[in-house]
């Protein structure tokens, strides 16, 4: 999961570099969903490919994957600072 983790971080500077060129023109398209695209006069991340909408999807399945991973480790952490803190 670590691994994981770090891959996801190294991207999640480009993921904050689109978001400042997201589209939500709402008032011609209500419905529609925003459109990611790069900003078209910054310089583009090495890291941004050029599929760069799939690369996101790929980050974002990874990112819940590693969530669902930590949740399974939430009980057992209740239970061993319970422990802790009846020995304390």
């Amino acid at each position: 999961m670590q691994s994981q983790l770090t891959k996801a971080a190294a991207l999640i500077g480009v993921a904050i570099f689109l978001s400042t060129a997201v589209n939500t023109n709402r008032k011609f398209l209500p419905e529609a969903q925003p459109e990611i695209r790069p900003h078209p006069h910054l310089p583009r991340p090495k890291r941004l490919q050029k599929d760069f909408k799939r690369q996101f999807s790929e980050l974002t399945a990874t990112l819940r994957d590693c969530f669902r991973d930590l949740l399974s480790y939430e009980a057992a952490l209740a239970v061993h600072l319970e422990s802790v803190s009846a020995r304390a």
